[in-house]
């Protein structure tokens, strides 16, 4: 992580890609320590929020997914990747009016968003 940032990757992003290539190896400990580490820099910070969120739906705990994401969200509400996180776990659960409802809130606030415009034809679809 100390060379990513010393690369010129801010803080945030090195974190995050540490917690995603842990994971990867199916380290949720090791991730968890990263998360621990970085959460104490900065407490309430939406990115934060957001790893954590990918790393209980990781572990299959969407309950505390949900949780971190919305965290995220009401942090910082344009934070695009927990909406669309949002929304696919929504998807998945087949909560299909909460998770419509998420892709259009990220279609409103980035209309340039594929991913937004996508989920929303797929669950006008379902």
């Amino acid at each position: 992580m100390i060379a990513l940032i010393d690369a010129g990757v801010s803080p945030h992003e090195a974190a995050a890609a540490c917690v995603y290539g842990l994971l990867a190896r199916a380290e949720p400990e090791r991730a968890n320590h990263v998360l621990d580490a970085w959460a104490a820099d900065y407490p309430e910070e939406a990115p934060v929020a957001f790893m954590r969120g990918v790393y209980w739906w990781w572990l299959g705990r969407r309950d505390r997914a949900q949780s971190e994401f919305e965290n995220a969200l009401a942090w910082q509400p344009r934070h695009q990747l927990a909406r669309t996180a949002l929304a696919q776990l929504f998807e998945e659960q087949e909560r299909f009016d909460e998770a419509l409802t998420q892709y259009v809130d990220l279609a409103r606030r980035c209309p340039e968003s594929e991913t937004a415009n996508a989920g929303v034809a797929r669950l006008l679809r379902k």
